[in-house]
């Protein structure tokens, strides 16, 4: 079916499509889309994409099918679907980089913790080198100075 917009001096022409074409063809991208005529709160009449989600929810308005200055489009065309492919496609190269994503930060995380259990394991060595199997027993300062005037009177660290 053609219709005719008028602007002015001006006509425009364009093949309408029937709602059950464009509901095929959302079908076809996924079997929860399908289009519907809605009223907006200005009592304007849009026509809208819809997903059902179901289980008992109430269906989710995706698109609404509207030019650049956010007027109605008031008739159905393939301009629909083809917004809704770009969204589609767009979707999925988002779900792709997601994952990519995903699969970086779990190399990340075991290469942080390779390095981790490498660098412990290297503390640990050091460490049990320091004490040569002996117990470490705190140290504390006035001890530290005690020893330090016992080395200056020349007299051994066990009297």
């Amino acid at each position: 079916m053609l219709t005719e917009t008028r602007y002015g001096a001006f006509a425009v022409v364009h093949e309408v499509a029937a709602p059950a074409a464009i509901n095929a063809r959302l079908r076809r991208l996924s079997p929860k889309l399908f289009v519907e005529q809605q009223l907006t709160y200005g009592h304007e009449r849009v026509w809208c994409v819809v997903e059902d989600v179901g289980l008992g929810h109430p269906p989710i308005t995706v698109y609404e099918y509207r030019d650049e200055h956010g007027r109605p489009i008031r008739d159905l065309s393939d301009g629909i679907v083809v917004e809704m492919e770009r969204r589609a496609q767009n979707r999925m190269t988002m779900l792709e980089a997601g994952r990519k994503a995903d699969e970086a930060n779990a190399k990340l995380k075991e290469l942080h913790r390779a390095d981790f259990l490498y660098e412990a394991a290297q503390v640990a060595e050091e460490w049990a080198r320091m004490t040569r199997g002996r117990a470490v027993v705190p140290r504390s300062r006035a001890l530290q100075l005690a020893r330090q005037r016992k080395r200056r009177r020349g007299l051994p660290e066990w009297a």
